[in-house]
């Protein structure tokens, strides 16, 4: 396991330079920077022409590109991820205080996304062509077909302005610092963001069921007299999860640009907020750390997903 780990790390390095270098150029390809992001083009004279190139050149935007790019690179191997070039701080900073929130508002999506698709998927595939298969089947296609920005604006309307049972943007009521206040503003955004996977994970699930239990030896083990409920969890739910598994992996980067999108539309304070902040205003020290962090977060969840593979069937190795 510690060569594999080794191996996964070193494979890692390249994908996350190459991630950089796309990236940098998609900044770069954009017109104008962050000196022209300052300005009004109509209130610009000669004078404050020669100010805004002496701004660029102390910042370095009047620079190659490669040099540009190199000069990061050579900060991010002495761990700086640069100095916003908006809010005067250093990049790692922000990022440390804005990825909690982030974390919380993904991570709790993807597993209320689980529990509830995995546990549908597997009831639905247990029962086919039952009423409950019926509505299952249904639901998740709905779901899963649903935009989460638009969910998440149809969500505030009913819940926080007509309702008004739950607040509608924010992490915490002013003045209030409670778990229950905390809880009752991740409502919405996880639910927005949450249901789309619910209806994926509960179709796959679903079909990987019923793959496996049309298997010889799940005939087999029904054959030798096992209890209807020892082959269902010892033979066909392990057995299935392992496709599962494979398109939670997958889901992840896309729970994470939703999260972005979900951010933005419940005012939640946290990366994505920032980096598109931070794109709007040609900040590309905080959009390239804030990526090349996401990239990080997402390897790092890929190889716990591959972790579980072998602790779902004993029959992987790792080496």
């Amino acid at each position: 396991m510690r060569q594999y780990f080794t191996r996964r790390i070193l494979q890692s390095i390249p994908t996350l330079l190459l991630l950089t270098v796309v990236t940098f150029g998609f900044i770069q390809a954009a017109p104008g920077d962050y000196v022209d992001a300052m300005i009004d083009p109509a209130t610009l004279t000669e004078n404050s022409a020669e100010v805004l190139a002496r701004q660029r050149a102390t910042l370095g935007l009047d620079q190659p590109i490669v040099i540009q790019y190199v000069r990061w690179v050579g900060e991010l191997a002495r761990g700086n991820l640069g100095f916003s070039f908006v809010h005067k701080r250093p990049v790692l900073s922000m990022i440390g205080e804005r990825l909690w929130a982030t974390v919380q508002l993904g991570g709790l999506a993807i597993l209320v996304a689980v529990v509830i698709g995995v546990s549908a998927g597997i009831v639905s595939g247990m029962r086919p062509y039952t009423p409950f298969d019926y509505v299952v089947s249904v639901i998740s296609y709905g779901a899963w077909s649903f935009p989460n920005f638009y969910l998440g604006m149809i969500l505030i309307y009913i819940f926080a302005v007509e309702l008004k049972v739950l607040p509608s943007a924010g992490m915490l009521t002013p003045g209030v610092d409670s778990f229950g206040d905390r809880l009752k503003h991740l409502i919405l955004p996880v639910t927005a963001l949450s249901v789309q996977f619910i209806g994926l994970f509960a179709r796959q699930t679903r079909s990987a069921v019923l793959e496996v239990r049309a298997e010889d030896f799940v005939t087999t083990a029904r054959a030798k007299g096992l209890r209807p409920r020892r082959v269902t969890l010892r033979h066909i739910v392990p057995n299935a999860l392992i496709p599962v598994v494979t398109v939670i992996g997958l889901s992840l980067p896309i729970v994470i640009t939703g999260a972005i999108v979900t951010e933005m539309v419940f005012g939640w304070s946290g990366m994505g907020t920032m980096m598109i902040n931070a794109i709007t205003g040609r900040d590309y020290p905080v959009v390239m750390g804030t990526v090349l962090v996401i990239g990080i977060v997402v390897l790092l969840v890929n190889f716990v997903v591959d972790v579980t593979y072998a602790i779902i069937d004993p029959r992987i190795r790792y080496q």
